[in-house]
């Protein structure tokens, strides 16, 4: 797993509060359904609690004196309120707000309904292709396998990478716009392995805070000598942690990420890739990484790892692995190899 580094965060997370919070023609915002919701809680049982939590929303959506919106709150501010919020208003999230309407149906409660307040489904309304090209993520930070380019627009469609929520939005559906709980991912990742999967940040790895970095690398398992061949049946690719010094917090973490993900199983279908870099380090060792540089330096090549990057055919820094799939174990095994 990869950490998402943004060009230009601030104007991005503008631009994604401006289209939730300014109104554009006839569009409501959210803070008009949130209105809305106090209208309609008139008359009802519990209607002052319902309208002190709408309220309480109203207030969290706009930026308060010191910038704070669940819009755009960091997912370390996410996880605070979440918790703050369930805790004030849980049973009430939980109490019908309409009776079903036919025997197979069930009743729709107000945890549900804000899922239309917050109106993630709605993409074109919130531009979710013009927020995926800011965000400009190119290869998904959750497994490193897929390019998740852009392409199209909200109203041209083509194709573009889905907003996987780290807080489930079933759960914690007023956090279903908010910027850092949408973590550009592929639909793999996204639809077939998370789906409503919890996770939280003591428990899980939060892609816009970090990412396994050298701590937890990728690692080839000798089954026996014939490995040095590339022959695919004799290792296996682990993930591991790099040092004993890497605290075990951070490991437990990272394989929840792993297990959810699937990630063990995913790369071990990638062993024709591993194979190659294999022999790649075989054949191009540090004598011919120096041979081929000092003979193409200031043309082909500025450095020896530029000879590096094109021998491997893939990036081999920290800070460029979001843009090439397979980028970390590439580095990762090339580095447990030799090459690098």
């Amino acid at each position: 797993m990869v950490k998402i580094e943004l060009k230009n965060s601030t104007q991005i997370i503008n631009f994604h509060y401006n289209n939730l919070t300014i109104k554009n023609g006839k569009e409501w915002t959210i803070i008009n359904h949130l209105n809305n919701r106090i209208k309609k809680s008139a008359g009802k049982p519990n209607q002052a609690n319902l309208t002190q939590m709408f309220n309480y929303l109203i207030t969290k959506v706009k930026k308060d004196i010191n910038g704070f919106s669940i819009l755009t709150a960091s997912p370390l501010e996410l996880e605070d309120f979440k918790n703050h919020f369930e805790q004030t208003y849980g049973p009430l999230l939980d109490t019908i707000y309409e009776v079903r309407t036919t025997p197979a149906g069930k009743d729709t409660l107000y945890r549900d309904d804000l899922l239309k307040v917050f109106y993630y489904k709605s993409y074109d309304k919130w531009k979710a292709y013009e927020l995926a090209k800011e965000i400009n993520v190119n290869v998904c930070p959750y497994c490193n396998r897929s390019y998740t380019f852009v392409l199209g627009d909200d109203l041209k469609k083509g194709t573009r990478f889905e907003f996987d929520h780290f807080f489930d939005k079933s759960t914690f559906p007023y956090l279903a716009l908010s910027f850092y709980n949408l973590v550009p991912s592929c639909h793999i990742c996204n639809s077939s392995f998370k789906g409503d999967k919890k996770f939280k940040l003591e428990s899980s790895i939060h892609p816009y805070i970090e990412s396994f970095g050298n701590d937890i690398v990728f690692s080839i398992l000798p089954k026996n000598i014939n490995f040095i061949n590339g022959d695919s049946e004799d290792y296996k690719i682990r993930i591991i942690k790099s040092s004993r010094k890497i605290e075990n917090l951070k490991f437990k973490r990272a394989y929840t990420n792993i297990r959810t993900f699937g990630l063990l199983k995913l790369y071990n279908m990638h062993k024709d890739y591993v194979n190659e870099i294999i022999q790649k380090s075989i054949v191009y060792n540090d004598d011919h990484i120096k041979e081929l540089f000092s003979k193409y330096k200031g043309t082909l090549f500025r450095t020896e790892d530029d000879v590096r990057r094109m021998v491997l055919s893939n990036y081999i820094s920290e800070e460029e692995y979001s843009k090439r799939p397979l980028s970390k174990l590439t580095a990762d095994i090339s580095k447990e190899l030799g090459i690098i």
